[in-house]
């Protein structure tokens, strides 16, 4: 918009049709398989962001995000998720001071498939000051400290401690991550909020000189709990590993990325959530890209790297 001022839009919006199955007869030798039906749902996203920069040394971000999840078949509830951050970061020498207010609203409507507990509205506030050190030319740590409140619209809710603390290690285009959290975030797909441990490593590096040819790799373990204040049973633990390989096109704007995950998810059986299923999940995603510029003195597409 400005010198000063970035604004930033977007939408997507995703069908899924999800299938499951069941074995005819577990005790003979030859199996066959036979669905148990059928579960489709669309998800539509609108996100809304701005930037405003005074100084070199002061950032302030907003943005804004609206969710919804609408299934196509069965029974199951709607839900609809709105939020928005507030970001301020303030350099000094190697030093940079931050700080984050998280405001969300998640409402399901009421439904026979989900406990009375976790249909309705529920508010979510949360609130991190941190700190971020250069230590070297390739290493930096920061860490943030807050709290975090959960409330329905008849005053019931709780509140926690937050925090994250990071560790990376940056190199050219060497990248790597260690990072540890509890936060607490609403789960839209069972339309109630849980609060998570969380530890995550990352790693991303090139392998060519032209560095238009990338690999990584991620490995992160979540212990998930019920976001109540009478209870903080365990929801889920879940255990996820992965790899990419991303390609750009030096001739071109277009890249593409071959992705593999594994997830290891341990559910449970509580009343507020209902049964958490125990699987296990692999998935192979195929994604192609392209990034284009426009407007004065931008080149001309197809005419080398944009």
């Amino acid at each position: 918009l400005t010198a000063k001022l970035d604004l930033t839009l977007g939408a997507s919006a995703m069908l899924s049709h999800l299938t499951s199955y069941s074995f005819d007869n577990p005790a003979v030798m030859v199996q066959t398989v036979q669905p148990n039906g059928n579960l489709e749902y669309l998800s539509t996203t609108a996100t809304e962001g701005l930037t405003y920069s005074p100084t070199a040394r002061q950032h302030y971000v907003e943005t804004f995000q609206v969710s919804h999840i609408s299934y196509l078949s069965g029974s199951l509830p709607e839900t609809t998720y709105a939020g928005g951050v507030l970001h301020g970061a303030w350099d000094a020498s190697r030093d940079t001071g931050t700080l984050d207010l998280t405001l969300s609203d998640t409402y399901t409507p009421p439904s026979s498939k989900l406990p009375t507990s976790e249909t309705g509205q529920r508010l979510f506030v949360q609130l991190l000051a941190g700190w971020k050190r250069e230590l070297s030319a390739t290493w930096s740590v920061d860490a943030a400290l807050g709290g975090l409140v959960i409330a329905d619209t008849s005053g019931h809710g709780f509140w926690a401690p937050a925090g994250v603390a990071d560790l990376i290690y940056r190199r050219l285009a060497w990248f790597a991550t260690l990072s540890v959290s509890q936060t607490t975030a609403p789960n839209i797909f069972i339309g109630g909020a849980t609060l998570n441990d969380q530890a995550i490593t990352r790693l991303t590096l090139p392998l060519t000189r032209s560095e238009l040819l990338f690999v990584g790799g991620f490995a992160s373990y979540i212990y998930a709990r019920v976001a109540d204040d009478s209870s903080h049973e365990k929801v889920f633990d879940m255990t996820s590993v992965g790899a990419s390989f991303t390609a750009h096109s030096q001739r071109s704007p277009l890249w593409g990325s071959l992705d593999y995950g594994f997830v290891d998810q341990h559910g449970s059986s509580l009343a507020t959530f209902g049964d958490v299923p125990t699987r296990r999940r692999q998935v192979v995603l195929l994604t192609i890209g392209g990034s284009f510029d426009f407007g004065p003195g931008t080149p001309p597409l197809f005419r080398g790297v944009l």
